[in-house]
């Protein structure tokens, strides 16, 4: 999941030498970074290595929505396709506000519902940290040993939720919840931008994944603990 509202630019100016987190050029921005390590780390326990891969927080979606990297909600074979599919869609995408959780979360539980209540990992690649990289990949140690570590920490958070997870007996239950659809990706064949001012649903989606309207712009904590879902 990619967050890419405006505040990407201000923290860009301080960590990414005044350049937009998401600018693609020579060297890897912050995001794709992100996707690179995490995604190589968590392909090994990946068993079909199909990821359901999103993005919010652009002008289309704003704090209401999601969209899809793939029309029909197709996932990305393999962390690689999803690492070459945010770098198609970079330069399509309106950097907008407000941004909220909320949306992201609901999307993944609607996945998990259903599959039946099979385990995923959400993995939500945004720009504040719950891990310090920054702290990380600032140490005078090897670049393959940084990596390592970014991805150890990254990981040692996720028993804690599978705790949770079992403790609310969520496995194999269906919420039975009303299901909405992602948008489609912010990009058209003929190449031009996509916007979705009025958060208008596609009915060419409803084949894929469910979608739960957001309850509020902030998530409950009872809703972050329920991050049962897919990465990237």
């Amino acid at each position: 999941m990619l967050i890419t509202s405006t505040s990407v630019f201000l923290l860009g100016r301080v960590s990414f030498n005044r350049r937009c987190l998401h600018d693609i050029g020579h060297t890897p921005n912050p995001y794709e970074q992100a996707l690179s390590i995490i995604g190589r780390t968590l392909s090994a326990f990946d068993e079909d290595n199909l990821i359901p891969c999103f993005g919010f927080g652009d002008a289309s979606t704003h704090d209401q929505e999601v969209f899809s990297f793939y029309p029909e909600n197709r996932p990305c074979n393999g962390f690689e396709e999803a690492l070459q599919r945010y770098k198609e869609l970079v330069p399509h995408l309106r950097l907008a506000g407000p941004t909220s959780f909320a949306p992201i979360i609901e999307t993944a539980i609607g996945i998990v519902d259903n599959s039946g209540g099979q385990y995923h990992v959400l993995l939500i690649i945004a720009n504040g940290q719950l891990v310090n990289f920054t702290e990380i990949m600032s140490r005078n140690i090897a670049n393959s040993r940084k990596e390592t570590e970014f991805a150890l920490a990254s990981l040692m958070e996720i028993p804690s939720q599978y705790k949770a997870i079992i403790d609310l007996q969520l496995l194999g239950k269906r919420r039975g919840t009303p299901e909405m659809t992602a948008l489609p990706p912010p990009i058209k064949s003929n190449g031009s931008s996509y916007s979705n001012p009025k958060y208008s649903h596609s009915s060419s989606l409803e084949q894929g994944a469910g979608v739960h309207k957001r309850a509020s712009a902030i998530p409950s904590e009872s809703s972050l603990e329920e991050k049962q879902c897919m990465y990237i």
